[in-house]
């Protein structure tokens, strides 16, 4: 994700709109995901779940390198177009874009980290609940290995007592 408020008014135009096209793009896989994190069914055991989380995780991991690519990339812009025109006259529509839009961007890029953080709440919460049912699943199997261990002793002492 790029943003530049360089070349003619039409290139820094067209920028600006590729940027946001970006953000509402990235908005769009947000809610994607945040859809498939709702729709993953636990299971019974859980261990499917976990391996299909795993996946949503690091997918949720790149979102938020996108959202801070991007946030840095606003907050670049307005320090570099400052530091770009110290001394000189700015071009008219250049020297207005970056500060009207980049407060809208942060904006964006703000609502974006909240989806983000919810989405990230949601996976979380569904790694917790299947971790949940892992440990359980593997604590019945111990309890009936147990059950059937003792079983075997008890039948190989009722064999030993009846000889």
């Amino acid at each position: 994700m790029r943003l530049t408020f360089e070349g003619r008014p039409a290139q820094v135009d067209d920028g600006i709109k590729q940027f946001m096209v970006d953000l509402c793009k990235l908005e769009s896989d947000l809610i994607e995901l945040e859809n498939r994190v709702g729709n993953l069914s636990i299971g019974l055991t859980g261990l499917e779940a976990s391996r299909t989380l795993g996946g949503l995780e690091a997918t949720h991991a790149d979102f938020l390198d996108e959202i801070y690519t991007a946030r840095e990339a606003v907050l670049t812009s307005h320090l570099s177009r400052f530091e770009r025109y110290e001394q000189g006259d700015h071009p008219r529509d250049t020297q207005y874009a970056v500060p009207d839009y980049q407060a809208d961007f942060l904006q964006m890029i703000h609502h974006l980290q909240d989806l983000a953080d919810r989405v990230g709440g949601r996976i979380d919460a569904k790694r917790n609940t299947a971790n949940s049912r892992i440990v359980l699943t593997v604590s019945a199997t111990a309890a009936v290995i147990s059950v059937f261990s003792l079983l075997s002793q008890l039948v190989s002492l009722g064999s030993q007592l009846s000889l």
